[in-house]
């Protein structure tokens, strides 16, 4: 597969989880807890994908949407 073509379909696939998820995302950006809006295996997957951020460890672990996730909500 062409790297370049590989490139394309990673950025739209970024681009798509973000706008299925558009909703979500946007009231962790207003302060609720992504713990409340998406389950443990949705926040690995959203974190793998590079939709959220996490910092912090164990009890003091904190959910952030990335910014280039906020990038593509801004739009």
């Amino acid at each position: 597969m062409n790297p370049e073509k590989s490139s394309n379909f990673e950025e739209l696939s970024f681009t798509n989880q973000v706008n299925y998820h558009e909703k979500e995302l946007r009231r962790i950006q207003k302060g609720t807890s992504a713990s409340k809006v998406f389950n443990l295996s949705e926040r690995h997957r959203l974190l793998r994908y590079g939709v959220l951020i996490r910092k912090g460890r164990g009890k003091y672990v904190r959910w952030m949407v990335s910014e280039r996730a906020r990038g593509i909500l801004e739009v």
